[in-house]
């Protein structure tokens, strides 16, 4: 997934920096589940395990300030609103999770069909079931390697889930998906207000200061 690729390294180089990756000799492992609703939002869960130097260094580099992590997920997906983050490690075993919502993260195209985009020319493509997907691949940046497994779920109410690809060769998921029940809308629609109202008066009080 394009939001997928933008993430691979800003929870690690971004929080570590570039000269302690420029050591790493063994791979970093990271797992990514990428739940997509009825309403075109994903719902991400990211996993990176990590060896016992790259977790001191780690460790060193954000201590318990995990608003690092934040901050640097949201500089690198500017053209999402992301909510919902949580952290969560295991010292143990080395490694860390962490979940954030990106709403909007799917479109609908001309034809009305919602597209995913995955920002890669040949993607390696499983399907698990006709929801789930599971997408493989290794990237090499910088000497920077990074085995990265991606498993991406579908709402149970799509369906004609396929792999497609754009003009530029990159390949994207193509599905169809029924349109939100009024009930749905309504709500999505009463947030929208309630967001614009609260702007609106937090600049009215912003003058009045």
């Amino acid at each position: 997934m394009k939001i997928m690729k933008q993430i691979i390294f800003i929870l690690f180089i971004a929080a570590i920096g570039r000269n302690v990756c420029a050591q790493q000799v063994e791979p970093l492992k990271q797992n990514i589940d990428f739940h997509i609703d009825s309403l075109g939002n994903a719902h991400v869960a990211m996993t990176m395990k990590l060896n016992a130097a790259q977790w001191n260094n780690f460790k060193q580099a954000i201590g318990n300030n995990v608003a690092i992590l934040k901050r640097s997920v949201e500089r690198s997906l500017p053209a999402y609103f992301l909510d919902n983050f949580k952290y969560t490690e295991d010292a143990m075993n080395q490694s860390y999770t962490l979940k954030f919502d990106a709403l909007g993260a799917c479109k609908i195209d001309q034809q009305g069909r919602w597209i995913a985009e995955m920002d890669s020319k040949s993607p390696d493509v499983t399907k698990i079931t006709d929801h789930l997907f599971l997408v493989n691949s290794t990237t090499n940046s910088d000497g920077t390697l990074i085995d990265q497994s991606i498993k991406v779920s579908f709402p149970a109410s799509s369906g004609d889930i396929k792999v497609k690809k754009d003009a530029f060769g990159k390949a994207y998921f193509s599905f169809v998906q029924p349109t939100p029940e009024h009930g749905s809308m309504f709500w999505l629609f009463a947030g929208c207000v309630f967001m614009l109202a609260g702007l609106g008066l937090g600049y009215v009080k912003m003058k009045k200061a």
